[in-house]
């Protein structure tokens, strides 16, 4: 039986840019323990432990819906803050800076419900049960108003500073950079953790940006997720924005960052803004392409509780059973290990349980994968590349021809055909299509190069080193290996033995189109 919540008194804070948060803006709205004990006294209502906040969160654009405001929606749809519940925010400008009817509409959604909204700002009670409701909300449709004008006003103004920093830089104007660097648009969008923008253009952050070049390096050679957090928990502080903590989010996110190579692309308007030079490269294009061939396909997480690694086939949905088509995962008995099928061990199969031993296909697979590390497995497909490219040039400069007749037809006052507003439409599609053949397309050639990665990994180690469970940080190096190696592998019994061990066929589907057939 569930408990029964009772009222209680809330505390919400927003902000919306992250650097208000180290000025006074969000000190001031936490800096409220005085008013709650005095509210608390007021309406013997209890102050609640938990807190909400926002920040970095535009209540212009609606997006604390998606973060702790939205948690507070939800909360008290589902009676978890009670009725007869004080919600104390700054200013109703905390909850809405949408039109002003869509802020009424989620302003009588919390009152409607039972919770009070408390306003420190000019310390106004909004009540559905005040007898002066009415003429509050009249009050409140004001503010709302007010602060939506504000924010859109405000809004303008950060995108005509954004754009005209765009335009300089695209300019090659040297009022917008400095010894080389180019001066930061902070207004839209967010730097990541390895720049420094303190002084007003991007520069290297002396001590995050050797970490960031270290990070790619890693992922490059392969290394997992895991490998990676853990050496850098033991090595390194984290950057202040994660609080003081690595987390294997980060490092993940950095795979898909194009700001690695120094290009920062922005969509402001409805409309792209691409800034090929705009910070220092932590890497080149090329390393760029391949960092994110690792991280694409088959890839997934490594579960950081659980790094201890069984079984080299083990967690990447490789080893199939022959004979259901079922998982095979790796199960110890004692002092050995197996891999079994799942679903016959769930019951969920129609054929009895098997099982086998992990030595023997972990054995052929590393002699297998040290014999292919030394051979091309897989083309660059450099000409298609090439010829894609080469599309996409041509497209953007008829589309860009297409734009100055557009632009032409407006400065004269005269609406664009029709005829016109189709093809640059049509123009778009394809050039986004054209992008995504192309990114798929260099990953394709960024794999070509991971069998160099490949050799460097057997050359410094013997295939003993693979087979040996102690070695913890190399088998996940070279399960990672195995992921991008391996499609496939069937495994299902002959019927036949070796001595007392049953003998297992294996198909084994490499990544490069072969495939090998082996009993074990």
């Amino acid at each position: 039986m569930m408990t029964k919540s009772l009222p209680k008194i809330y505390l919400y804070s927003r902000i919306s840019s992250l650097s208000q948060q180290s000025g006074t803006g969000l000190q001031q709205q936490r800096n409220q323990q005085p008013l709650l004990s005095e509210l608390s006294h007021r309406y013997s209502l209890p102050i609640s432990n938990e807190t909400f906040e926002d920040i970095g969160v535009s209540a212009y654009k609606g997006n604390h819906l998606q973060a702790s405001f939205g948690k507070i929606l939800d909360a008290i749809s589902s009676g978890r803050i009670a009725k007869g519940s004080i919600l104390v925010v700054f200013s109703l400008d905390r909850i809405s800076r949408q039109q002003v009817n869509l802020a009424m509409e989620l302003f009588l959604s919390v009152i409607n419900k039972g919770v009070s909204i408390y306003t420190t700002s000019d310390n106004m009670l909004y009540d559905h049960n005040d007898e002066h409701i009415s003429q509050n909300i009249i009050l409140s449709v004001l503010t709302m108003q007010r602060a939506h004008e504000e924010s859109r006003t405000k809004s303008k103004r950060t995108r005509g500073n954004a754009l005209t920093i765009i335009k300089g830089i695209e300019a090659n104007d040297p009022a917008y950079f400095q010894d080389g660097y180019t001066r930061a648009i902070k207004s839209v969008g967010s730097h990541p953790w390895w720049l420094d923008i303190s002084s007003g253009y991007v520069k290297p952050h002396p001590k995050y940006f050797p970490i960031a070049r270290a990070i790619v390096k890693r992922i490059i050679n392969l290394e997992s997720t895991i490998t990676i957090f853990r050496w850098l928990e033991k090595n390194y502080d984290a950057p202040p924005r994660s609080r003081g903590k690595w987390n294997p989010v980060l490092i993940d996110k950095m795979t898909a960052n194009t700001m690695l190579t120094g290009k920062r692309i922005l969509t402001i308007d409805g409309s792209d803004y691409n800034l090929p030079n705009y910070a220092p490269a932590v890497c080149s294009e090329k390393d760029f392409d391949l960092l994110r061939a690792t991280r694409s396909g088959k890839y997934k997480k490594d579960n950081v509780t659980k790094p201890k690694v069984t079984g080299l086939l083990n967690g990447i949905n490789t080893l199939k059973c022959g004979i259901c088509g079922g998982g095979m995962s790796c199960n110890r008995s004692g002092k050995y290990y197996r891999y079994a099928c799942i679903n016959a061990a769930n019951g969920t199969a129609k054929h009895p349980q098997w099982g086998t031993p992990i030595e023997p296909i972990e054995n052929y697979i590393t002699q297998q994968a040290r014999l292919r590390a030394f051979n091309n497995i897989a083309q660059p497909a450099s000409d298609n590349l090439k010829s894609l490219l080469q599309n996409q040039s041509d497209l953007t400069s008829q589309l860009e021809q297409l734009e100055i007749e557009y632009q032409e037809y407006r400065a004269d006052g005269l609406r664009p055909p029709r005829v016109l507003v189709a093809e640059l439409s049509d123009l778009e599609s394809q050039l986004e299509q054209i992008q995504e053949s192309i990114d798929a397309e260099r990953i394709t050639t960024a794999k070509g190069t991971l069998p160099n990665v490949w050799r460097s990994l057997f050359t410094d180690y013997a295939e003993a080193d693979f087979l040996d469970k102690q070695q913890v940080d190399l088998r996940l190096q070279f399960r990672n290996v195995l992921r991008h190696m391996i499609d496939r592998i069937e495994a299902k019994p002959t019927g036949r033995k070796d001595g007392n061990r049953n003998i297992i066929e294996y198909v084994v589907k490499w990544s490069n189109g072969d495939t090998t057939v082996t009993s074990l």
